[in-house]
C-alpha cells in the first residue's frame, strides 16, 4: 500500500472492511441456522424437521401441508447464506407442517381420528385405541426464537475469531 494514493489506500481499506462484513454476516447467519437445528437434537425422531430448512433471499419458505412431501430442491441454506451480501435479508424457515408447533407450543386439545374409526398408539408394548385422546399440550421449544435472540452474541464471537486469526487484538 506505500506505494498507493491516498484515494487508492482508502478504496483498498473499504474493500477490505466490506469483506470482512460480509464475512461476519454469513459466518453469524450460518451459525445462527445451526444453533438452531442444535436445540431440536432432543426432539428429533425421524429428522424431516431438520431437513425441512429451507432459506430464500426473497421470501419466508412455505409450511407444507400436512402429508405433503417436503421440496427436493432449492432453498439450500449454505448456498443461500453464501451468496448473500450485505443488506439483503436471508429468509430462514422450516417447511415440515408441524414446525410451528415446536416453536411455539400447543394448548391442550382434543385429537380424533379423521378417516378411521379410532386412534393407534403402541403403549407399554402394546396397541391401544381410542375413539378420542384429550392432549394435555405441548410446551414451546421455540428453537428459532432462542437462536435468533442469541444473534448478538454470535456476531460477536465471529467477530473476535476473525480479529484472533488477523492477529488484531480489541
Amino acid at each position: 500500500m506505500a506505494n498507493l494514493s491516498f484515494g487508492a489506500q482508502v478504496d483498498a481499506w473499504v474493500k477490505e472492511t466490506e469483506q470482512r462484513i460480509t464475512a461476519v454476516f454469513r459466518e453469524s447467519s450460518r451459525r445462527t441456522v445451526s444453533i438452531a437445528q442444535g436445540y431440536l437434537t432432543p426432539h428429533v425422531d425421524t429428522g424431516f424437521l431438520r431437513a425441512s430448512v429451507r432459506a430464500s433471499n426473497s421470501s419466508m419458505p412455505q409450511i407444507q401441508k400436512e402429508g405433503d412431501a417436503m421440496p427436493a430442491v432449492g432453498g439450500d441454506v449454505t448456498m443461500v447464506i453464501s451468496g448473500s451480501e450485505i443488506g439483503q435479508t436471508i429468509y430462514v424457515g422450516y417447511t415440515a407442517y408441524y414446525a410451528p408447533f415446536l416453536e411455539y407450543g400447543t394448548a391442550p386439545h382434543i385429537i380424533e381420528p379423521k378417516e378411521k374409526a379410532a386412534l393407534h398408539f403402541d403403549w407399554k408394548g402394546e396397541g391401544v385405541f381410542f375413539t378420542r385422546v384429550k392432549h394435555p399440550g405441548t410446551r414451546p421449544v421455540a428453537f428459532v426464537g432462542r437462536a435468533a435472540a442469541q444473534w448478538n452474541v454470535t456476531v460477536n464471537q465471529v467477530v473476535q475469531e476473525l480479529r484472533n486469526r488477523a492477529g488484531v487484538r480489541a
